[in-house]
């Protein structure tokens, strides 16, 4: 009885606890993993201060002068062969000089 007391009980809730510490840990990774995609952009421009890509501002401002949608941007930029991430990057920027053009202040003050 004292090997199961002394013993076995301790290793088992070592166990236990590692597991939900490593669940907890796990859970606040993927969440920031989350986060950071979702704003990944915002974080770029507007925190460390980039500036916009000429030829991106200028593409988009023709997709807006044609009339494109985002769904139709997403079409084009794929067939030009361009990544998931530069398309991402260039849709946002497409949806803040829209939402600017539509008289919206693009900080969201």
């Amino acid at each position: 009885m004292s090997f199961v007391e002394n013993i076995l009980t301790p290793i088992i809730q070592m166990c236990v606890y590692a597991f939900m510490i490593g669940g907890l840990l796990t859970l606040i990774f993927f969440g920031f993993l989350k986060l950071y995609k979702k704003y990944r952009f915002f974080i770029k421009y507007r925190i460390f201060g980039y500036n916009y890509k000429i030829d991106d501002v200028e593409w988009c401002l023709e997709a807006i002068e044609k009339g494109y949608s985002e769904v139709d941007i997403k079409k084009l930029l794929l067939i030009k062969g361009e990544k998931e991430k530069k398309v991402a990057e260039i849709i946002y920027i497409y949806n803040k000089l829209l939402k600017k053009l539509k008289g919206g202040n693009i900080n969201g003050r």
